[in-house]
């Protein structure tokens, strides 16, 4: 098929890459499952904020509490969708998703240890407990889930992808698109501030989790994975 083989040669398409790009995506939908169950976990044993305080926080002093879980969850959704479709334009699209899925997967992972290990007061007095379905409750809100927020390793995530990657053979439009998407990542950050799904100090150890697993990505394919004969079919010299 003249489409297929199109596909095929635009983003060097074998069954190497396929297979490469393949597991990771197959270990973050695990690992992200993984933090679903463990946020379950957390929630089972929280304590209740309305016997217990939820800690002073330096946003939640100046800025009041808003019910805007749903926008941040639909603004989330587009925010990745659209981030997912743009990085098609470049013809390293395959090497994009690999390092997207594999520096999320890895930042998922360094979540599951700290989700459950301290108990914190939720700042969202709406919150529901998990008391059942530990392995299948998967409803935004749950008491507990807190330290640090899933949320923003995607809101992360997108943002380096639009400033690594230019989608546009034009400056101007690289700046004016790195400007847009930062605003958008800022506003998704305050919307979950704003719902109090997180303290300040869950978006912040995100952030510096996010980027620090990111830039090492970097460190370590630029020394030895892009020379690995597992990962040479991801190299594309072409990029747009």
């Amino acid at each position: 098929m003249p489409l297929l083989q199109h596909i095929k040669e635009r983003y060097n398409l074998t069954k190497r890459s396929a297979l490469v790009v393949g597991i990771s995506l197959s270990i973050l939908l695990v690992f992200a499952y993984l933090s679903v169950v463990m946020s379950n976990i957390a929630s089972y044993w929280s304590i209740s904020n309305k016997t217990t305080d939820p800690l002073p926080d330096i946003f939640f002093e100046y800025f009041p509490a808003y019910n805007l879980h749903t926008y941040v969850d639909n603004f989330l959704t587009g925010y990745i969708t659209i981030c997912i479709l743009v990085v098609l334009r470049r013809k390293d699209a395959l090497l994009i998703y690999f390092k997207t899925f594999t520096c999320t997967f890895i930042s998922y992972g360094i979540r599951l240890t700290l989700l459950a290990a301290t108990n914190l007061p939720d700042p969202n007095m709406n919150c529901f407990k998990v008391a059942t379905n530990i392995l299948t409750e998967s409803r935004f809100g749950r008491c507990g889930d807190l330290l640090f927020s899933g949320h923003t390793i995607s809101f992360t995530t997108v943002f380096l992808v639009w400033y690594d990657y230019p989608f546009f053979n034009s400056r101007a439009l690289y700046k004016i698109s790195v400007a847009t998407i930062f605003g958008l990542y800022v506003l998704g950050l305050a919307g979950i501030l704003l719902s109090r799904y997180h303290y300040t100090v869950d978006i912040l150890l995100s952030i510096y989790v996010t980027f620090f697993v990111w830039r090492l990505f970097d460190y370590y394919w630029a020394k030895d994975l892009q020379f690995d004969a597992h990962f040479a079919d991801l190299n594309i010299n072409e990029q747009i």
